[in-house]
């Protein structure tokens, strides 16, 4: 049977040893909590400011007239194309869940979040005077396992990245010319909203069946598609 004495040395040495594993292996970060970023229900006007390495105009405008059509108010007056329209709705109209991924702050040029490459997405409710929400927004990518669309974004003055639930990264970039209605599209009819909606959120049950995330992203190339080979060409 151990004496007094040694009962306390053997909880002095315990005590050091977890002392030891805390300072060397706790980064000192608490663990991610799950963010999800409210819908907007009434999106009425989206600004798009394109990052500082852009060739194109520093501000673009996007305003609904009506119930349901969106105008280029700025660089110039037109209005866009019904399918992006209506794309901007359906992204924004409904929550943005993210996945629970551990991503280093300090790799932003990784992610297309450098001050060179990010783009400033301010969204309004109707009657806003000021942004409902804003975004930072990186790289869009598509998931191997299921091909949805993620969008690599952070909060203005935030440093957390997150992997947000959506596929909007490719749509903020587009040229002033790519909103317009395209001349082959002239004709064509757009499906119900609501039709529209449905579909997306059924994609969405059928993904979060088949899709198990990595608790850490290293680097955001892992889950694109790798280029074909010049035999699977």
């Amino acid at each position: 049977i151990m004496n007094k004495k040694t009962i306390l040395v053997v909880a002095i040495l315990i005590l050091l040893s977890m002392l030891v594993v805390v300072v060397f292996f706790w980064d000192g970060e608490e663990p991610r909590e799950l963010r999800e970023f409210a819908a907007i229900s009434d999106l009425a006007r989206v600004e798009i400011m394109p990052p500082a390495a852009s060739d194109g105009p520093e501000l673009i405008v996007l305003e609904r007239r009506g119930a349901d059509q969106w105008w280029m108010t700025r660089p110039m007056e037109e209005p866009i194309w019904w399918r992006l329209g209506e794309e901007l709705e359906i992204i924004f109209r409904r929550p943005i869940g993210t996945d629970d991924l551990v991503i280093e702050s300090d790799r932003a040029e990784s992610y297309g979040l450098s001050e060179d490459e990010a783009v400033r997405l301010a969204l309004f409710e109707a009657g806003a005077e000021r942004p409902t929400r804003e975004f930072l927004v990186g790289r869009q990518i598509q998931v191997i396992q299921t091909g949805a669309e993620r969008t690599f974004v952070k909060v203005p003055g935030g440093e957390v990245i997150y992997r947000a639930q959506r596929g909007f990264g490719d749509l903020v970039r587009l040229s002033v010319d790519d909103w317009l209605e395209p001349e082959d599209a002239v004709g064509v009819e757009p499906r119900p909203l609501q039709e529209l909606e449905e579909t997306e959120e059924l994609e969405e049950l059928e993904e979060l069946e088949e899709l198990e995330e990595p608790e850490l992203l290293e680097d955001p190339d892992e889950l694109e598609e790798p280029p074909l080979t010049e035999e699977q060409e």
